[in-house]
């Protein structure tokens, strides 16, 4: 019986919550709209160099040079990410 007291208090309280549809798709176009005029200026071209750029970035992320990783001299990561 406290099983569905407790069910019933929660649905209670849940049916008294605002309704936000209205002012969330509201933000959620003013903020589509913004990006898409942001990019409205950009040109996005697909070229060979940049695929290439894109590969090596993705590439670095999965397979980052352990010798960068763990050298502790000026040349290592952790002393460009400090300086």
């Amino acid at each position: 019986m406290s099983e569905n007291k407790t069910k019933q208090n929660i649905l209670d309280t849940l049916a008294l919550e605002p309704n936000n549809l209205v002012q969330r798709l509201l933000i959620l176009f003013i903020v589509l709209a913004l990006v898409i005029w942001g990019n409205s200026g950009s040109n996005f071209s697909l070229t060979e160099k940049g695929l290439n750029i894109a590969k090596a970035i993705f590439g670095g992320i999965t397979h980052p040079e352990t010798l960068l990783l763990f050298n502790w001299t000026v040349k290592g990561k952790q002393y460009l990410l400090l300086s």
